[in-house]
């Protein structure tokens, strides 16, 4: 059989917000491939691999088939992937260690480097759709497509249009449709009237911050780039400011606990929210400021944020207060 990769006759641009894993569904439903392993020995010379929702590999492969016309490998993952919530609170060296590793053949390992492997809670998150979304992609660009701040942890409504996004877990029966999935094979399974859960007015509120938020942490970087010691003295000042920082370490883990549990009490019920908040509530603060380790998700920063800071621009602000004088020249 002759595997020679055959050259791209034409490069879809990316759509705005448009997931990788989205543009390479559409890339071979435009193609006109015989078959889905025919598109991906074309455009990452490997027929078993490529269709990962939410991680990419063969990123090296991908951007020599397109020219780099869509980005480089880091710009790739940092405007098409869900990966920038991961290692935004990461230091350099797991960010060199993540993105080294899609570069290259396989993803294998990199659920271990952001250190998601060690707890049932730490997982990435069902593939999430926005019925209204669909709809107005198909008819502005001809097709429905998979929105990356849809992905991203924290994010249960659509930043566009208030609406309840619904969530598409990834079972067995997705592997029968040959690993591309497309937001119009979902509509077509999923009751989208149905599905998503009912809020309040004020449930709704609380998410469509968390929303705003999640999208802010994935594509606006921390000045300096994130330095633990950093975070912990922007934390300190934020606890001090709330008069929540006092000598006694269990009145204050007592109070900063319970105004945490006061201020998601309307959505600590959530599913997608209730393993943090119930489980770990302000544990990875304390390990922060206590600089121990333990196996961080993005969505408990996402909820620290939320709780000590309000948005996304206090917190970076507040950050950026906290760098040592030398990084700011």
């Amino acid at each position: 059989m002759d595997t020679r990769r055959i050259p791209l006759s034409f490069i879809p641009p990316l759509l705005p917000d448009q997931t990788l894993y989205s543009w390479v569904t559409v890339f071979h439903e435009m193609s006109g491939n015989a078959s889905k392993e025919e598109t991906l020995l074309q455009i990452i010379d490997s027929e078993k691999a490529g269709r990962q929702f939410h991680i990419p590999s063969h990123l090296d492969a991908f951007c020599a088939s397109t020219q780099c016309t869509l980005g480089d490998p880091g710009q790739l993952i940092n405007i098409a992937t869900i990966l920038p919530s991961y290692l935004r609170f990461r230091s350099n060296n797991v960010a060199a260690d993540v993105l080294q590793r899609v570069r290259g053949n396989q993803t294998a390992g990199v659920a271990q480097t952001l250190r998601l492997a060690r707890s049932r809670l730490y997982t990435f998150p069902p593939r999430r759709g926005c019925h209204q979304c669909a709809e107005d992609d198909l008819s502005n660009h001809g097709i429905a497509y998979w929105h990356r701040s849809h992905q991203l942890p924290g994010s249960l409504i659509c930043i566009w249009h208030g609406t309840t996004l619904y969530s598409a877990p990834m079972i067995s029966h997705d592997k029968m449709l040959g690993g591309f999935i497309t937001p119009a094979q979902d509509l077509r399974r999923i009751d989208v009237d149905t599905t998503p859960c009912h809020y309040s007015e004020e449930e709704n509120r609380i998410l469509s911050r968390l929303a705003i938020l999640a999208t802010q942490m994935a594509t606006q970087s921390l000045a300096g780039g994130y330095s633990r010691p950093v975070m912990r003295h922007t934390c300190i000042a934020a606890l001090q400011a709330r008069n929540m920082l006092c000598d006694n370490v269990t009145e204050c883990l007592m109070r900063a606990t319970q105004d945490y549990t006061n201020h998601f009490s309307k959505v600590a019920w959530i599913p997608d929210l209730a393993c943090v908040l119930a489980q770990r509530s302000t544990k990875p603060l304390w390990s922060l400021l206590s600089n121990t380790q333990h196996p961080d998700h993005p969505l408990e920063y996402l909820l620290l944020i939320d709780w000590l800071f309000g948005s996304w621009e206090t917190f970076s602000h507040q950050y950026s207060m906290h760098l040592p004088w030398q990084t700011l020249l």
